[in-house]
């Protein structure tokens, strides 16, 4: 019977923890519902061994038995954290998937609580997660929001210094910040290749400021990256 409701407390972790997978895997993130099902259901899993181990340590006569259930918790968390690590990218200035890491974590939070049997903490836990992950998503759309931007051109080396300044007044129209990134000159290719951060708060049309630059400018090549 007790194994039972341990399994029980098993299932709740899960069913609780899907409700965030499932908006993970609408947007098509790197940790979607399964992962977030294996995180939830598998904390679950170690804290309801620990509580029986406890119990059993409690109900022991000799008392040989000892389980720390706070070390057992951290123990979880440390784990999580190298998982939820796993999902984050970074491309040069830009950084990818730290609400997935935070998600992960989160609900081996939720799963930690379900094994302990605090079920409503667990349930107003995934209620208050999905709400962050859902709603306030779209709230960040209507906030202020610093946009960067890699431009990459090639051009002749002779032509180098006046592209810059073009590219500069360019931009300052639009309100666009550059940050020179790199410089390379092919030799092979007789190209300069220049790496350019743009970054601006209001909307841009980043791809006709590319073209812009392309026909003011007489570059060979003109790249927009994330």
């Amino acid at each position: 019977m007790i194994e039972l409701r341990m399994l029980g407390r098993m299932a709740l972790a899960i069913a609780l923890c899907a409700i965030i997978g499932v908006e993970r895997e609408f947007h098509g993130r790197p940790a979607g519902l399964r992962t977030h099902l294996l995180v939830g259901g598998g904390s679950a899993l170690i804290m309801v061994i620990g509580v029986s181990l406890a119990q059993t340590s409690q109900s022991s006569s000799g008392g040989i038995l000892s389980l720390d259930v706070a070390r057992l918790i951290a123990g979880v968390v440390t784990g999580i954290g190298f998982l939820g690590a796993g999902t984050i990218i970074r491309q040069g200035d830009w950084v990818q998937g730290l609400t997935t890491a935070a998600s992960v974590w989160f609900v081996a939070g939720i799963g930690i609580a379900a094994g302990q049997g605090l079920y409503i903490i667990a349930a107003g836990a995934t209620a208050m997660g999905f709400i962050v992950l859902f709603a306030f998503s779209h709230v960040e759309e209507w906030l202020p929001n610093l946009t960067r931007r890699v431009l990459v051109l090639e051009l002749p080396p002779e032509r180098k210094d006046a592209v810059r300044r073009r590219l500069r007044r360019l931009c300052a129209e639009r309100h666009v910040r550059t940050r020179l990134l790199s410089w390379e000159l092919d030799e092979d290719r007789e190209c300069a290749k220049i790496r350019l951060l743009l970054s601006y708060w209001r909307p841009v049309d980043i791809i006709g400021l590319a073209n812009t630059l392309k026909e003011e400018t007489g570059a060979t090549s003109v790249q927009v990256e994330q």
